[in-house]
């Protein structure tokens, strides 16, 4: 059991040092991360606001953060 251990640890440690990328692919890959969590913030904010407006009820302060869908 030991050695599967120590042989599977070893191959991880080859595969993580082969995958290295270059900074202007880390920096693409932070711009998409950044563009895609701003745009669920608009979308999560545009969502309360129309449920405001149609009158429905605000969620429980209870609730973390998510509006049960009926």
């Amino acid at each position: 059991m030991e050695r599967k251990f120590d042989e599977l640890e070893k191959k991880q440690e080859n595969a993580s040092s082969e995958k290295k990328i270059t900074r202007k692919q880390a920096l693409k890959k932070t711009g998409l991360m950044a563009v895609s969590a701003a745009t669920m913030m608009v979308m999560i904010s545009n969502n309360a606001e129309a449920r405001r407006r149609r009158g429905e009820p605000r969620p429980d302060p209870g609730v973390s953060g998510a509006y049960c869908a009926r």
